[in-house]
């Protein structure tokens, strides 16, 4: 899996661009990656861009699993914002089945189809 971060100081957000196929093992490094980061606060805002990650072998159990693998995170990332895109029609299903799995976490996700929508919802975040 390729993995690209880039803080965007402006609006206080952390770009990470995926690609390949996506892991648990994965997730653990961008999570800790994002939580113990000296750059940026714990709970920065980020802007995840899964356009071209493989959603082919996602199912609802890597959903589920991956979800309480989050938990583990709640607490340094509490209070961040967090938007993923999702263009095709694969990767925006799983990811609106994953967002009801963590749907009482305290971190705001949203899943938007491009870069554009997913930078519109955050900086109408920062600013309300």
């Amino acid at each position: 899996m390729g993995q690209h971060f880039k803080y965007i100081a402006d609006i206080n957000t952390v770009l990470v661009t995926l690609e390949g196929t996506f892991t648990n093992n994965d997730f653990d490094r961008i999570m800790k990656q994002l939580a113990e980061s000296k750059q940026y606060p714990s709970n920065v805002n980020t802007i995840i861009d899964l356009s071209q990650t493989d959603f082919e072998s996602i199912t609802g159990d890597f959903l589920i699993s991956l979800s309480s693998r989050s938990t583990l995170y709640n607490e340094q990332r509490s209070g961040a914002r967090v938007a993923y895109i999702c263009p095709n029609d694969i990767q925006f299903g799983r990811m609106r089945m994953w967002q009801a799995y963590v749907c009482l976490s305290p971190i705001e996700r949203v899943v938007c189809r491009s870069m554009d929508e997913a930078l519109d919802w955050m900086s109408k975040k920062i600013s309300s």
